[in-house]
């Protein structure tokens, strides 16, 4: 922060024109003037910036990811979890899958006859005793797939007439 006390006081209408050919020069949205204390005021209209939560894969990752989701849907495990009663509030199903030296956590989510899988990348870290332990990172996910009805879902399991 500056040191206000070494700051230049202007004359009032040198620094309205500074303002008009700063917002003029740089193409920006303002909205100036005296406020009642004869103060110059000035509001600039901001874009607020809002931090990209997908999380970033390779294609070779997405893909590795997408085949692992289709065999999981396929699983004994998963077949025999709750997510498939199709309750209103069924119970998360969550799996796990190294990809390089990444891991992923990935929840299916199966709620009003819909379900969703989304992706998570999980952080590593070090044990007492030298073993690695992954925590999932919900700051960034990727959704793999979104509210697939009953007969996508039986598509996808390869269980369909079609």
């Amino acid at each position: 922060m500056n040191d206000l006390s070494e700051a230049k006081i202007l004359p009032r209408s040198n620094l309205e024109e500074m303002v008009r050919k700063f917002v003029a020069d740089n193409n920006i949205h303002a909205v100036y003037g005296k406020d009642v204390e004869g103060l110059h005021i000035v509001h600039f209209l901001v874009d607020e910036e809002e931090e990209d939560e997908t999380l970033e894969l390779s294609e070779a990752e997405k893909l590795d990811l997408n085949n692992f989701f289709l065999k999981e849907i396929q699983s004994f495990y998963f077949l025999s979890h709750e997510v498939q009663d199709n309750k209103e509030h069924s119970e998360l199903y969550w799996s796990n899958e190294r990809i390089g030296d990444r891991m992923f956590d990935l929840c299916i989510d199966f709620n009003d006859h819909k379900m969703t899988c989304v992706v998570y990348e999980c952080d590593g870290y070090d044990c007492e005793d030298g073993s690695v332990e992954f925590e999932t990172n919900f700051e960034k996910s990727l959704i793999l797939y979104e509210d697939l009805d009953a007969f996508q879902l039986a598509e996808l399991q390869g269980i369909s007439d079609d």
